[in-house]
């Protein structure tokens, strides 16, 4: 071997080392991470409802005239009523009327005349009374259907980024508790990835890997993970 192939292959060597070395202190550099799921919960109490109805007449065929009278009086009624507990008229929805056939032995015999109506407010005890005693119905003759109650929260936005910020604190603390045993301290977090919101009713254990938002319940629970990576030294 003369002595240029010789430098040829020293040099060769010294740049493989070097980069092997670059490589190794790499892969090592990357490996000194800890990866964590941090959790946040918090119950909470919605603040504004929506009530869903709809209010209708059965008439018989050629008597639709009628059924549009008896439901624009059942509305004006309900107007008066609603007011009279505090909910006032402008925070109705109001659609429009609407009527299907009613049908017996194949023949159109009637016809079933509805509107739905809906209210969002604030007044949540006002609402829950109204929706769940049936008098005032039972004593105008307003037949009424298709009730719920949506229950939801004015300020859901800021209270999902408040538990987040929650979920990446507990993510720091349980990478500390892992490292505990260790002579390695946790540095600054290099990733981090937000889970789907649960928001369901308390006691509920209901999961979905889409998220879930239970609109039906007036006290809820909110949970969020978060995926956070930790640089380690």
């Amino acid at each position: 071997m003369n002595r240029t192939t010789a430098i040829i292959l020293s040099i060769g060597l010294i740049l493989a080392s070097t980069v092997f070395g670059i490589f190794f202190l790499t892969a090592r550099n990357n490996d000194q991470t800890v990866n964590v799921v941090g959790y946040a919960t918090q119950d909470f109490e919605c603040d504004l409802v929506k009530w869903e109805f709809q209010i209708h007449q059965t008439v018989d065929q050629g008597q639709s005239q009628t059924g549009l009278q008896q439901i624009n009086n059942n509305l004006e009624d309900f107007k008066d009523y609603i007011e009279s507990s505090n909910i006032e008229v402008k925070d109705m929805n109001i659609q429009p009327v609407n009527s299907r056939p009613e049908y017996e032995k194949g023949e159109i015999v009637g016809q079933r005349i509805f509107q739905k109506i809906s209210i969002l407010t604030k007044n949540l005890d006002e609402i829950e009374e109204l929706a769940i005693n049936p008098a005032f119905f039972s004593q105008k003759g307003i037949n009424i259907e298709n009730s719920r109650l949506k229950y939801f929260r004015d300020d859901l936005d800021r209270l999902k980024e408040n538990l987040l910020g929650k979920a990446t604190q507990n993510a720091r603390i349980r990478a500390r508790k892992i490292l505990e045993t260790t002579d390695l301290k946790i540095d600054k977090m290099i990733s981090a990835n937000s889970g789907v919101f649960q928001i369901t009713e308390q006691y509920s254990t209901r999961v979905s890997s889409y998220g879930v938002h239970n609109t039906s319940s007036r006290k809820k629970t909110i949970k969020v993970t978060v995926r956070a990576s930790f640089k380690v030294n």
